[in-house]
């Protein structure tokens, strides 16, 4: 890549970045699922940055929306802010790569990511390996450039520290990324290699005595899936087959960056690649067993999508000629156009899912009281996206978009039913989540407000 004119690289990233600002603008409501709506409510309800779980790479996905909050801001300017900033954080990384470390590659890297194995997780836009592996594209970009000054060198450990502790994934993706360095500089770079491997290790050490039991769930998970998971030839079928319906832009990518090594007599590099593939297929398979398509699947899948992307993308590209690298970005190009298309289609149900919350509001705000207890069956389609745990949160959030509505929390049956909430409510009470129990006058009365009273079972259809 160092043998091409930027301009034409640099006009398709540009491009590319402004189609996800639209998209993010557009579908700012759709973006609001699961822990991406809990997380918004949170900041907002603080009024300030919320860490949870020691996911202090979080405080980054909440940077915009802190900034309008504290500038006294509409609560849709916030929320807008909100899915733009999922953007504009990757776009920021790019322009910081790009002009200050000289890297052709990182922003249509960086836009990858942002699609590539993404379709139902786009919706979630905060997940915090999205947020690691953009603070990885950063990191290589320092580290393949040529020549470190004293703080180049600090601000990788710092980097590295970051990224590490983001996810637990990116233990494996740094170590990666590190051995396709070394085949290139050897020892010459021994003492951040060194530094990286300590720094993985303490991280380790760290978040063994911190982790809650929802993590110490997760490890447990992989350990027994590792022990008792049937992975047999039927599986092995099943899987290509996943790979093929899901992640038919991945496979390409891979078998390509393979096929390119072998033409180029780079033996090392394309037994490499094939040794990480193997390894982060069977370690998602550990996290994920099955094949059953949804956000969350999505999202532990992400280390192999990234890995196959960077390979591809950093490795491969950047000794691709002129003219190839010309092709290549285009193809690219169309690679992500591709995959915007597939997110618009999966939209329809997000949208279908936000339309239908808006009408249960609008009913509600009709009524008397500000808490409402539906049946989920009532709105959600067989086949349909369901309420979520989030809907609670995400309700009070689209109640008031218009400062002038009144505020409304919805919840479901099943919520109430979990942990006998109905008997543990007071009319001072509201249900944040089916396991968490809030006070009224606890709400940011800027953008919120609830009157005391009890939850009112309404007909949702």
């Amino acid at each position: 890549m160092k043998k091409t004119h930027p301009l034409f690289p640099d006009l398709i990233n540009h491009l590319l970045f402004v189609i996800l600002f639209i998209y993010a603008s557009i579908y700012y409501k759709e973006r609001l699922f699961a822990d991406s709506g809990y997380y918004i409510y949170r900041v907002i309800d603080s009024n300030f940055f919320v860490v949870e779980l020691n996911r202090f790479i979080l405080l980054f996905s909440q940077v915009l929306p802190v900034i309008t909050i504290k500038l006294g801001c509409s609560l849709k300017t916030v929320l807008i802010s909100y899915s733009v900033w999922h953007v504009l954080f990757f776009y920021i990384l790019f322009l910081i790569s790009r002009y200050c470390y000289k890297n052709h590659v990182a922003g249509i890297l960086l836009i990858l990511l942002q699609t590539i194995g993404i379709r139902d997780g786009y919706f979630t836009p905060m997940f915090e390996l999205y947020y690691g592996v953009g603070f990885l594209v950063l990191l290589a970009s320092i580290l393949y450039k040529d020549g470190h000054a004293i703080s180049d060198r600090i601000l990788m450990v710092i980097l590295s520290l970051i990224i590490l502790t983001s996810h637990p994934f990116t233990y494996f993706l740094l170590l990666s990324i590190l051995l396709f360095h070394f085949i290139k500089h050897r020892w010459e770079y021994v003492t951040y290699y060194i530094v990286a491997i300590v720094l993985i290790i303490l991280v380790m050490i760290y978040k063994n005595h911190t982790a809650n039991d929802y993590e110490r769930g997760k490890t447990n998970n992989i350990i027994y899936q590792l022990h008792n998971g049937i992975y047999n030839w039927d599986y092995i079928k099943s899987l290509l087959h996943f790979l093929f319906k899901y992640y038919k832009d991945l496979l390409v990518l891979g078998i390509s960056t393979i096929i390119y090594f072998v033409l180029r007599k780079e033996y090392i590099k394309g037994i490499l690649s094939i040794g990480i593939y193997l390894f982060f297929i069977a370690l998602v398979n550990l996290a994920y067993y099955g094949f059953e398509h949804s956000r969350y699947q999505e999202q532990v899948y992400f280390p192999l999508a990234f890995i196959v992307s960077f390979i591809f993308v950093f490795i491969a590209i950047n000794n691709f000629s002129l003219r190839n690298t010309l092709v290549i970005y285009c193809f690219l190009a169309v690679l992500v156009i591709f995959r915007l298309i597939w997110i618009s289609v999966a939209a329809v149900d997000f949208t279908y899912r936000i339309t239908t919350a808006e009408k249960l509001i609008e009913k509600c705000q009709s009524l008397k009281g500000n808490k409402f207890v539906i049946k989920e069956k009532d709105i959600v389609p067989e086949k349909g996206i369901g309420t979520n745990w989030s809907y609670p949160m995400e309700t009070m959030l689209l109640s008031k978009i218009n400062p002038r509505n009144k505020t409304v929390t919805v919840c479901t049956e099943d919520d109430m039913l979990t942990n006998d909430n109905r008997s543990k409510l007071r009319p001072e009470n509201y249900l944040m989540r089916s396991w968490d129990i809030r006070d009224d006058a606890s709400v940011n009365q800027k953008y919120f407000h609830l009157n005391d009273g009890e939850y009112i079972t309404i007909n949702a259809k």
